[in-house]
């Protein structure tokens, strides 16, 4: 009886680890229109990722949108507890058109994130990616890996402000996050 048990257990935990979650969210499309629905998280299938985006509406619809196609700004959900916003970067050439996430939600500034993970030589690393938007939609990209020019972008961005420009030759890489909160946190 114990056997058949944890037999019927680890079956229907198998079923739902493979089941598909939807949450609450939004889609602001390049129309400017804001469409309420259902964003698939998780599942078997295709799921809501850095280049996609799976939808579905509350009428039971699911419609798959693509980074590539631009068809979406921004999207959002709320997930146990926490606050999920994402915006369409397209970073250049070298990087795929796609979503990053609000980390810092500014009126001066608004800071993204994508984390990208690369395996050099059997050696993996994640390192972040930000997008940085000015309120008039301006933006710059920032790649944190060793060859990164994001010390270059920043100053594109901050153009504007000399003491946040003297301050940015005195941070690293690792400091962006704190950086653009104190810049929005200032007067």
């Amino acid at each position: 009886m114990k056997a058949f048990f944890f037999l019927f257990l680890f079956t229907c935990s198998s079923v739902l680890a493979k089941a598909d979650v939807f949450v609450s969210g939004f889609l602001i499309l390049s129309s400017g229109d804001t469409v309420l629905c259902q964003i698939k998280i998780a599942g078997k299938k295709k799921v809501t990722s850095y280049t996609v985006i799976v939808a579905q509406s509350y009428a039971g619809e699911e419609r798959i949108y693509k980074a590539k196609d631009k068809e979406v700004l921004q999207y959002g959900f709320q997930y146990m507890g926490q606050n999920y916003v994402y915006r369409l970067v397209e970073p250049g050439k070298n990087y795929e058109t796609g979503f990053f996430r609000l980390i810092d939600n500014g009126k001066k500034y608004k800071l993204y994130v994508h984390y990208l993970t690369d395996v050099i030589n059997g050696v993996t690393s994640t390192l972040p990616h930000y997008a940085i938007f000015k309120p008039n939609g301006e933006y710059v990209d920032l790649t944190t890996h060793v060859l990164g020019n994001w010390k270059k972008n920043l100053r594109t961005i901050l153009s504007d402000k000399p003491e946040a420009l003297q301050e940015l030759e005195t941070i690293n890489r690792k400091e962006i996050e704190a950086f653009v909160k104190k810049l929005n946190q200032a007067e």
